[in-house]
């Protein structure tokens, strides 16, 4: 295993998009410059509009997915803030777990007939996405 691959020997890096030169000032946050955070950001704003349509029939449901898809974008941002590796890899974990959280929200208010069929299945692959990112960074 190369430095910086994950297990199947795929460069990590392409979950990343730094700048080529990281000695050159940017006008960025350091988790601006992360696919998965932008992926993620898309996420909450879907969330936050379904969660809007879920307070109608399960306030309970609503509540906790807007805590979790913020938890996901939030501890995106503060890993990628870490300097320390083992500090990255934690908050990345933090972020996943937050994801599946989401994940089970979303088939629950499925299941309830709260949120449509389409609606589910963008949601949920975007979830898987941002899951399978998060879960290679935090190896």
């Amino acid at each position: 295993k190369g430095k910086g691959k994950g297990k199947n020997g795929h460069c990590l890096r392409r979950y990343f998009q730094y700048d080529a030169q990281m000695s050159v000032p940017s006008d960025e946050f350091d988790h601006e410059r992360l696919h998965v955070y932008k992926k993620a950001a898309v996420f909450a704003g879907n969330a936050d509009r379904i969660a809007q349509k879920l307070r109608k029939r399960r306030r309970d449901l609503a509540e906790q997915l807007e805590r979790a898809s913020s938890s996901i974008l939030l501890n995106i941002a503060e890993g990628a803030g870490e300097y320390s590796s083992l500090e990255k890899k934690r908050f990345y974990r933090m972020a996943k777990r937050s994801g599946t959280e989401c994940a089970a929200i979303f088939e629950l208010a499925h299941q309830i007939a709260c949120i449509n069929a389409d609606d589910f299945a963008t949601n949920r692959q975007l979830l898987l996405h941002i899951v399978r990112m998060l879960a290679a960074l935090s190896k």
